[in-house]
């Protein structure tokens, strides 16, 4: 197994695992140009774990200050393990290359966030000394955006029709 840095012509690999995590087909245009655009900044670390010549895993690790740490902090965004592959290390692997590289950067601590759904992945975590340490909010934009605009499609509806 080896753990090296994404290159740019491993986008469909990863594009592959991303999709398979999220449970979903993502626009791959959109993907495809995140992707460039973090390959090229240096906050974002980009990892694969390599078998036999596939990727069948990935790490994306960002590393920077914020105003509530002394020091930086490292946020481990993603992280895949192809479903055939999984419970064969690799995932420790990739964890604690993202560790060496946390403490490479003087960072103070390493934060991800899970899913819900995802008790496989909390269990890995746990497993793995990760504790729980906070509670993560989120506003659906996008679908609070879609939910605004049918309620006012309702709305219109109910009065150019209803009265």
């Amino acid at each position: 197994m080896k753990i090296r840095y994404c290159q740019k012509e491993d986008l469909e690999a990863i594009y592959k695992l991303i999709c398979e995590l999220e449970e979903c087909n993502l626009n791959h245009e959109q993907f495809a140009l995140v992707y460039e655009n973090k390959l090229n900044d240096e906050k974002s670390h980009y990892l694969v774990a390599v078998s036999d010549d596939m990727i069948v895993g990935f790490v994306s690790v960002n590393i920077d200050y914020q105003l509530h740490h002394e020091n930086k902090v490292a946020t481990i965004e993603e992280l895949v393990i192809d479903n055939s592959y999984r419970g064969n290390g690799i995932g420790r692997l990739l964890v604690d290359f993202s560790t060496k590289l946390a403490l490479e950067h003087q960072c103070e601590v390493i934060e991800l966030t899970s899913n819900f759904k995802r008790i496989e992945a909390h269990q890995f975590y746990q497993k793995n000394d990760c504790r729980d340490i906070n509670i993560q909010f989120g506003i659906g934009i996008v679908d609070n955006f879609v939910r605004s605009k049918v309620a006012l499609a309702k709305q219109d509806y109910k009065n150019n029709h209803l009265n």
